[in-house]
């Protein structure tokens, strides 16, 4: 009678882990009814699908310009060292002689950069193209304007890419319309350059840059300076994100035996 009981009992318990067992694979195995890779947003909100679009595009190209010292594409003076080349974005020739700054307006510089690599790739367009590709998938009626115009403006932790273009989508009684869209990446490129401009300044008026002081005043940065043969490299980095910014000075560079 004992051994029937402890029988039973065993019974139940493998019963009881196979129905476990087998809600956990149907868990697993079958489709969500809300797949994490096709969210509500890409098919409704033009706006969420296409600034993700743009911004998998513009983050490298943001990333290489911060890297080189505010240029895309390397200038004629720059410095290679470890393997790596960078701008300059203070230099003179001669020694003994404060250097003169390459690029006084480098915001808009960089803006330019931008603006003309996002058209060269034709990245907003495309992006606009893929969000109507996959809404007509998902039964959408919809339309585009033929040229989107943009530009990308650099603010404070922020690349802005404000476009203009109408979109109309409509499927049964359902009708949205948009015409402005406020794209952005969360890249501080802004914040970058405002601080390359003081370490400009201080290395024209005062030959050097004090950047252990102004860490101080400014701690979401961290600012290293190393010394390479005749130029100086600065690099400056977001605390918080880790993003960087990297460039190099020739700058009152002592004459041979002084």
């Amino acid at each position: 009678m004992v051994n029937s009981k402890r029988g039973q009992t065993t019974l139940f318990i493998i019963i009881a882990v196979i129905i476990v067992a087998v809600a956990l694979l149907a868990f697993v195995i079958l489709p969500s009814s809300k797949p994490i890779d096709e969210p509500i947003q890409e098919i409704t909100d033009p706006q969420a699908y296409i600034t993700d679009c743009i911004n998998l595009e513009l983050e490298p190209i943001v990333e290489t310009i911060s890297e080189q010292g505010g240029y895309l594409k390397v200038p004629e003076l720059n410095l290679t060292y470890n393997g790596k080349t960078f701008g300059y974005l203070c230099y003179i020739n001669m020694n003994n002689k404060p250097c003169y700054n390459q690029q006084p307006l480098l915001k808009r510089y960089v803006e330019e950069q931008l603006t003309e690599e996002v058209r060269r790739e034709d990245i907003v367009r495309n992006c606009i193209d893929n969000f109507k590709k996959n809404a007509e998938k998902k039964g959408w009626e919809i339309s585009t304007c033929p040229i989107p115009s943009f530009s990308i403006i650099l603010t404070e932790g922020k690349v802005n890419v404000p476009t203009n273009c109408e979109i109309i989508l409509s499927k049964g009684e359902d009708y949205k319309r948009f015409d402005n869209l406020e794209i952005y990446l969360d890249w501080p490129l802004y914040d970058f350059i405002e601080v390359s401009r003081d370490i400009v300044w201080d290395e024209i008026h005062y030959s050097d840059f004090e950047h252990l002081a102004y860490m101080i005043l400014h701690p979401e940065f961290t600012i290293d300076k190393f010394r390479a043969p005749e130029s100086k490299v600065y690099t400056i980095r977001k605390k918080i994100s880790g993003d960087m910014f990297i460039f190099a000075v020739r700058n009152y560079v002592q004459s041979p035996g002084i």
